[in-house]
């Protein structure tokens, strides 16, 4: 079968990714555009393990086809971006025909995706705005120009992606290893249903923050959202103890049940039969937050020696979830003493979390950190100071304590990170140690732990040795 009977043959949702695809290439204004942007998209449908020596070839083909056109002094500066598109285009359409998994399996989501939220209240769900220097959105319509077909010849292509490519000179990018959300299950009935329906919705954000870089190994214990074993504990904790007090809190959620058959209905769908009725989803959102709410600490006045004081007392199941979140041990996970601030994050995870608007905001900190600290060849240089910029931006477009561990999921992926960076954003955050602590308390933790100041001199050790060997290949080469 040929690529046009192939392309032919595609499922709507993967025709709808090649068109968007195609729309991010058309964007580019210029060959660096063209270049990055075809880079970029590459990296994103082949992240699989798997898929390693497919993108790399798909990168050396691209890399070599671009340099011969652009070294023909013949071609006029528009028609060297045209044909670099067209081959761009044709790469990408050759990796999602040759992947029947793209577009169809759990994934990554496609970039760009929906812009991150303004700044938002407390509390409050935020809506969307773009954050400053965000790609343009790809056009539904856009489509590969007939006038381009005859651009590149079919030699051509084959040629490019021939067996005598080498890749030997293509960089990876940041070795990130990313959890894809949990793919739907179906149910039998609305008792087993209801709470895996609960727990995928939870996953769908949490397991955003297990990616990790599989080259980089940092010697503090991960917080406790970063960590799938805490998860873990969270889904335990959902079915034992979550469902049922939703069930003596809320009548809607009985009614829910008797409401019609629940057989075949999956995880995924559950959340879309609920939303046909606002009201009803708002009702099962708010029952989630008041049982959540149940667990906080509680004020209490006490009289001793004739003064009335106010103090926070744990209730009795406080005291159990404390138990049952706790890691096995001081290695597995960090977890702060379960208080009323815990709490409060554990339950807005579920309704002030958007997955698309964190894989958003993680692309442009990737890319921000690669140009500024760990620059590839088809990318331009960032200024200093950049990544810190764009740490703020996603400061200020999340609910609190999003961007605080956004920041530590950067350290744990991003190498040329290190707990001096860490400590030197957190000074954007208060003007002294008590100030900070009250905004960043997570990052604050973090760096408070014994073991920082020994960390942080190796990696400045360390740091200054890259810097150095960097400076040195730099001047052999020139020389």
């Amino acid at each position: 079968m040929g690529t046009t009977e192939q392309l032919d043959a595609l499922a709507p949702s993967r025709k709808a990714l090649l068109t968007a695809k195609y729309g991010e290439i058309d964007a580019a204004a210029n060959v660096n555009g063209v270049v990055e942007a075809t880079c970029r998209i590459v990296d994103e449908l082949l992240w699989r393990p798997d898929d390693v020596d497919h993108r790399r070839k798909t990168l050396a083909a691209t890399a070599r086809y671009f340099t011969l056109v652009q070294s023909d002094s013949r071609l006029p500066g528009e028609e060297v971006l045209l044909r670099l598109k067209h081959f761009a285009k044709e790469a990408i359409k050759i990796v999602i025909v040759s992947h029947p998994e793209i577009g169809i399996a759990a994934a990554p989501p496609p970039s760009p995706p929906p812009p991150p939220p303004p700044p938002a209240p407390r509390g409050a769900k935020p809506a969307a705005a773009p954050i400053p220097g965000a790609a343009p959105a790809p056009s539904p319509t856009t489509v590969l120009p007939a006038a381009a077909a005859e651009l590149v010849s079919r030699e051509q292509i084959a040629e490019a992606f021939s067996s005598g490519v080498s890749a030997a000179d293509v960089e990876d990018p940041t070795a990130i290893h990313t959890v894809p959300p949990p793919p739907p299950e179906e149910h039998q009935s609305f008792a087993t249903l209801f709470p895996a329906a609960l727990v995928y919705r939870l996953r769908q954000v949490t397991s955003f923050f297990h990616r990790r870089n599989p080259t980089l190994a940092r010697e503090l214990p991960v917080p406790f959202l970063l960590a799938p074993e805490f998860d873990a504990r969270v889904e335990q904790l959902i079915h034992k103890v979550v469902v049922p007090r939703m069930y003596e809190a809320s009548r809607s959620i009985g009614v829910l049940e008797n409401a019609r058959g629940w057989a075949g209905v999956s995880t995924a769908s559950f959340w879309d039969i609920l939303g046909e009725d606002p009201k009803l989803l708002d009702r099962i959102m708010t029952t989630w937050v008041a049982v959540w709410e149940g667990f906080k600490q509680q004020r209490v006045t006490k009289e001793r020696n004739g003064e009335k004081t106010v103090v926070l007392v744990a209730p009795k199941i406080l005291l159990e979830v404390r138990e049952a979140l706790a890691p096995a041990s001081a290695e597995e996970y960090d977890l702060p003493p379960l208080r009323n601030r815990e709490i409060e994050l554990l339950a807005s995870v579920m309704s002030q979390f958007e997955r698309s608007q964190l894989e958003y905001c993680w692309n442009k900190l990737r890319q921000i950190y690669e140009q500024e600290m760990d620059r590839r060849w088809y990318q331009d240089k960032a200024r200093e100071g950049a990544l810190r910029d764009s740490l703020l931006e996603v400061f200020a477009a999340f609910p609190d304590r999003t961007g605080e561990f956004l920041a530590l999921l950067c350290y744990y992926n991003f190498p040329n990170i290190n707990i001096a960076f860490l400590e030197r954003f957190t000074h954007n955050k208060g003007i002294n140690t008590e100030e900070r602590h009250e905004k960043v308390p997570y990052l604050m933790r973090f760096l408070s732990h014994p073991n920082v100041p020994a960390i942080r001199q190796d990696e400045v050790s360390r740091d200054i040795a890259r810097r150095e060997a960097i400076k040195a290949a730099k001047k052999n080469a020139g020389a």
